[in-house]
């Protein structure tokens, strides 16, 4: 089937082929799935950084997806294989949304965790900060104030001395 459909965007418009439209929607769907392994490795890994750019990326290709799937629904050129696989891409892609939701939601728990960790640690860390600071200032105050009462009693020492002599 050579049948000729035309996508345009606002500054173009391409004829395509059915053939060309089913390369580039195999292409993406490949693309798709990259991505999702991807996500599932940085889940594993713990790089939230690379995860969120992957489910960006994947929703990038959703939309993508999405266009393409509503543009042959708009040209009722779909046979019952391509409706099948649609409905298959469809479940596909919810059921990763899904998935992708729970694995967003348990890496909120763990980061609340552990900030929550984090923060109890750094109280302990400023309380033992403290005490320490506490205990060497009451240090350096009895220290200070026996050399400067020694300093003052030799002073007078030496003062009697020198008053003797005269």
């Amino acid at each position: 089937m050579n049948h000729k459909q035309t996508i345009s965007d606002n500054s173009a418009v391409t004829k395509l082929t059915m053939e060309d439209t089913h390369i580039i929607y195999s292409y993406l769907q490949q693309q798709y799935d990259v991505v999702c392994t991807q996500t599932k490795e940085a889940v594993q890994n713990n790089d939230y950084i690379t995860l969120l750019q992957l489910i960006e990326e994947r929703q990038r290709l959703e939309a993508i997806m999405d266009d393409f799937r509503t543009f042959h629904a708009n040209t009722e050129t779909t046979t019952g294989v391509e409706q099948q696989n649609d409905q298959h891409t469809t479940a596909t892609f919810q059921a990763d949304k899904d998935e992708e939701a729970k694995l967003i939601d348990r890496m909120t728990v763990n980061l609340e965790t552990v900030n929550q960790s984090m923060h109890q640690f750094m109280i302990k860390t400023i309380d033992k900060s403290t005490e320490t600071f506490t205990k060497g200032n009451q240090l350096g105050h009895k220290t200070t104030k026996k050399l400067l009462h020694k300093t003052a009693n030799g002073f007078s020492k030496i003062a009697d001395i020198i008053n003797q002599k005269l």
